[in-house]
């Protein structure tokens, strides 16, 4: 089956490498490895590899890719010009971190519902986050919008061709959405990142640990199934199958 809970599913997505050559005379799953990791038990035969690999989950790159990625904007900057190239794009978020994505794009896909009824109920959150000032919203709309028009989708259909350019259907525009729903999809946003233990202080420090995501072991997306490995799949299995993986960072 798909991996459930939190921690497990980041853990599938931290794969590395060197693990598999520490554990090639016994077939080992996921599950196997992330509780020996986890518990620091030596049975799924990590051998010497598993001091390091506990280490290396303390401090893992929130932002990755693109330029900048150290780089923390408190302000909504003048003149801003996005990077999207075939070799370089604006930072992105650790690719082991894809669930606390969609869950983001989840939240403002049913923000949106808006454009069409205005008094769409979309509550926001009252208890357990940092209170969320006005700028900040407005900040985070901008940046949320400036994924959007990077991500622009095609029309259904047959492809629609503007000379030797692809036609692409422009992104909502997140601006004309009322404030008590932008409101609410910020602070949305703030409880997601808690929820996988990323804080004000991670996000300055453009560093994570995989240490501080909850385990929520009966933790199951809306989207499950969607992203291979599963958590009774063998390393080995997935590895042969995708090319090998390493881990990001």
């Amino acid at each position: 089956m798909y991996g459930t809970g939190r921690a497990l599913r980041v853990f599938m997505r931290l794969f590395y490498a060197p693990w598999v050559t520490g554990c090639q005379s016994r077939r080992v799953t996921y599950r196997t490895a992330y509780n020996s990791v986890k518990t620091h038990d030596g049975r799924a035969r990590l051998g010497a590899h598993l001091p390091a690999v506990r280490q290396s989950l303390k401090e893992i790159p929130l932002r990755i890719g693109g330029r900048n990625s150290e780089q923390i904007f408190t302000s909504i900057p003048e003149n801003y010009e996005p990077t999207i190239t075939s070799s370089q794009i604006d930072p992105q978020l650790h690719p082991a971190l894809i669930d606390l994505a969609y869950h983001i794009r989840y939240d403002l896909h049913e923000a949106c519902g808006a454009f069409d009824d205005p008094d769409v109920y979309y509550p926001g959150v009252d208890d357990g986050i940092e209170p969320v000032p006005d700028d900040h919203i407005d900040l985070v709309i901008w940046a949320t919008q400036r994924e959007l028009d990077r991500e622009l989708r095609q029309p259904l259909g047959p492809t629609q061709w503007d000379g030797s350019h692809v036609i692409l259907l422009p992104a909502v525009p997140l601006i004309d959405l009322p404030q008590r729903i932008k409101r609410a999809f910020v602070e949305r946003r703030r409880l997601r990142y808690q929820q996988w233990g990323i804080g004000k202080k991670e996000w300055e420090n453009n560093s994570w640990s995989f240490w501080n995501v909850p385990e929520d072991p009966d933790w199951v997306p809306y989207w499950d199934g969607a992203f291979p490995p599963r958590e009774d799949q063998v390393i080995q299995d997935y590895m042969a199958a995708t090319g090998g993986m390493m881990m990001y960072g």
